[in-house]
């Protein structure tokens, strides 16, 4: 039988150990199960296309979206080297769009982030 050596809980602060197979002590998993089926039963209809983002053909076109942007922020004026795949027009459930080559840009983090939360109605909207 192979021993697996206990690692510390990721959560900054924490001094217990991550249960074998999570990077997260016990209390800290459970509060994090806790925080996706709240966020699951605020908006039902949401949970069911985040799961979107775990497709293949998601991964695909945000790498295709990156490589033709070269790395680069879509923002004006913006130089930051961009991360992140943002949806132009918000897909809202709409297959269609999510998958739309044409309505894909590439953002750097920071960018992304304000713009979802403009279109969102503020941050944790």
């Amino acid at each position: 039988m192979v021993h697996v050596p206990k690692r510390p809980c990721t959560t900054p602060g924490c001094r217990e150990f991550s249960r074998p197979g999570s990077s997260k002590c016990e209390m800290h998993e459970a509060h994090r199960r806790q925080q996706v089926e709240a966020r699951r039963a605020a908006d039902p209809e949401k949970a069911r296309y985040r799961r979107w983002y775990k497709l293949r053909i998601w991964y695909a076109r945000r790498h295709d979206c990156l490589k033709a942007a070269l790395f680069r922020c879509a923002t004006p004026g913006c130089l930051e080297r961009a991360t992140d795949v943002d949806h132009i027009k918000p897909h809202r459930g709409n297959w269609d769009l999510f998958v739309d080559r044409n309505n894909l840009q590439a953002l750097c983090k920071s960018c992304h982030s304000r713009k979802t939360a403009r279109e969102d109605g503020g941050f944790g909207g």
